[in-house]
This record gives structure tokens, C-alpha cells and sequence, in this order.
């Protein structure tokens, strides 16, 4: 079996199901803008969640079949927030869906895709100290 890349929950994304090609992360914080005599200057309020997202492609025919998007979309359907761990063991923390497309090409006569290109957002259930390194 194919080592996996990232796991989802019970998820692997891996090179058998659906192959992230791009990661990206987002981290951002809160500042709140103050106007003394001083002049401006900002306060450091909170640090906001991690978004990361991820794109690639599943080949249905090659290994996998099409059930890899709807078990994707499943993750998110079920509303709960999951933990992501990657390849090497990292655990990166509780994430929830908030975002998957998907686009089909390739189409045989029966209306199977040859190729799906997906991609997946997620954003941190709560912050964890593993992103911040």
C-alpha cells in the first residue's frame, strides 16, 4: 500500500485515493487599532484560526475508484471536527470541512470521469500549539 500523505479522520489521502498536488496554510491574528495622543498604534487581541487547504487530483479508473470525493464529502456532511495527521506522524489538531469542490473530466459514454480535480478546506476546531512551530 502507498504510504499516506495526509490522514482526514479515517480518511488517508495518499497516491490510491485522492493525491493532494498543494498545500497551503493560512495563519492570521487580531489587532486592534488604537489612536492615542501618540499617535496609532496597535494592541495584539487574539491570534484567529488556521486555514489550510489543500488541491489535487484522483484517477478513478487507476486505483481508488470515485467513492474518494464523496468520502470527503461525507467528512464534512457529518459537521464534526476531526483530527489531521500527516505522513511523518505530526498531528496538526482538530479540523473541521468548511469547503470542497470538485470537477469532473474525461467523461466515458457512461458518464464516469476519468479525472477528478478536488479541493478541500479546512479550518482549526481549536488552536493548537503543533501549527505554530
Amino acid at each position: 500500500m502507498t504510504d499516506v500523505m495526509m490522514r482526514l479522520g479515517d480518511f488517508g489521502f495518499s497516491i490510491d485515493t485522492a493525491a493532494y498536488e498543494e498545500l497551503s496554510l493560512q495563519h492570521s491574528w487580531r489587532w486592534a487599532k488604537l489612536t492615542p495622543s501618540g499617535g496609532p498604534q496597535r494592541q495584539a487581541i487574539s491570534r484567529d484560526d488556521t486555514t489550510i487547504r489543500m488541491s489535487g487530483k484522483v484517477i478513478p479508473h487507476w486505483r481508488g475508484g470515485t467513492g474518494q470525493i464523496a468520502r470527503l464529502r461525507a467528512i464534512g456532511d457529518a459537521m464534526q471536527p476531526v483530527r489531521l495527521v500527516d505522513g511523518r506522524g505530526n498531528h496538526w489538531g482538530l479540523f473541521v470541512v468548511t469547503r470542497l469542490s470538485e470537477t469532473q473530466s474525461r467523461i466515458t459514454g457512461r458518464g464516469t470521469p476519468r479525472e477528478q480535480t478536488f479541493e478541500i478546506e479546512l479550518a482549526e476546531y481549536g488552536h493548537t500549539e503543533a501549527l505554530r512551530g
